[in-house]
């Protein structure tokens, strides 16, 4: 009987250098990723998929390699399902991060800093004053109510990342269940279609998500302030690589086999197929999490360590706690360097 070919097809002879390589180069990634946690100027959990995925990607890379020189392996249900798991999901878990960014940025963009308040305090309701700079006499201050703290629109970016989070189930609920019964696809011909279907079905709401990251940072890069501008184009660019990884698969997803170790065209295991599998599926994910980590992406985007992970601000009373618990670390820090 025939079922949905594997993407990135079994481990053949073939793979065994491609193999190695992502290998080496996610292992090149793990010394960096410990300086990202470890290092206190650059340590968050917003990308804690990303971390993950990253360790992740050493071990499947590893088991790859040895499945190519180990041709019992092979025809392995439980591996191949794995495998399979790993390949179709952990993109999904990439995006997933690219939200939480997403919200920072949002959410940033409505919060005015401390001089704007001031100065709109004093300032008649919507016009604009001009306030000269000590530093430079000769220079004018333009200051907007537009720039001024907006909570409502803070709070209804709040909740659209909430939205976009829970959106991403429609990806991963279906990805989680074709992929693993992809075992259960092999032998039983209604497992076969189902696979087939959710397949699609994961991958076309990733990659529909995706596209509204990136038009959402779009549609709001008008009141982002400037020193977030790379923080945009790095997102722009990630979209693009996670969009490639989609197309790939959605490209690809037709085919079907009557052996996992066939070399058919339709099984993906040709050297042709194994190709684009590496270029546009693996690839686009290593540059993707080399950018995660390879940037300082806390202080890009100005996450702290969590992220915005308030469901609504802080109360005043809240805020002087805290700023005096900072301000007590920081006195800590000072005097024990």
């Amino acid at each position: 009987m025939e079922f949905p070919s594997p993407v990135g097809g079994v481990a053949l002879p073939s793979d065994f250098a491609p193999s190695i390589l992502f290998a080496t180069l996610y292992g090149l990634l793990l010394p960096l990723l410990a300086y990202r946690v470890t290092h206190r100027k650059s340590r968050n959990l917003v990308l804690s998929s990303t971390m993950t995925f990253t360790i992740e990607r050493v071990i499947i890379f590893s088991l790859r390699a040895i499945q190519s020189r180990n041709p019992a392996r092979r025809d392995s249900k439980g591996l191949t399902t794995y495998m399979q798991v790993t390949i179709g999901m952990g993109f999904i878990g990439i995006a997933q991060d690219l939200v939480n960014l997403l919200r920072v940025l949002l959410v940033k963009s409505t919060v005015a800093s401390e001089e704007q308040r001031t100065t709109s305090l004093h300032a008649p309701h919507g016009e604009i004053q001009m306030q000269p700079q000590a530093s430079q006499a000769s220079k004018i201050q333009l200051v907007q109510e537009s720039s001024v703290d907006n909570p409502r629109l803070r709070f209804r970016y709040r909740r659209f990342t909430d939205v976009l989070n829970l959106a991403f189930l429609a990806a991963i609920v279906p990805g989680v269940i074709a992929n693993s019964h992809y075992g259960a696809a092999l032998t039983n011909n209604m497992w076969a279609a189902r696979v087939m279907k959710l397949r699609y079905a994961s991958t076309s709401v990733a990659l529909f998500m995706i596209f509204v990251i990136a038009g959402s940072v779009r549609w709001a890069s008008g009141s982002i302030s400037r020193e977030r501008r790379k923080a945009i184009r790095l997102m722009y660019g990630m979209c693009g690589l996670l969009s490639v990884i989609c197309l790939y698969r959605l490209a690809v997803m037709y085919n079907q086999t009557t052996s996992l170790t066939s070399l058919s065209p339709s099984s993906l295991n040709t050297p042709a197929a194994k190709a684009t599998f590496y270029v546009f599926h693996m690839l686009p994910e290593w540059i993707t999490v080399a950018l995660l980590l390879g940037f300082n992406i806390r202080e890009m985007f100005d996450t702290g360590p969590f992220g915005d992970w308030r469901a609504v601000d802080e109360t005043e009373r809240q805020k002087k706690k805290r700023l005096a618990r900072e301000a007590q670390r920081g006195a800590e820090r000072n005097a024990n360097p």
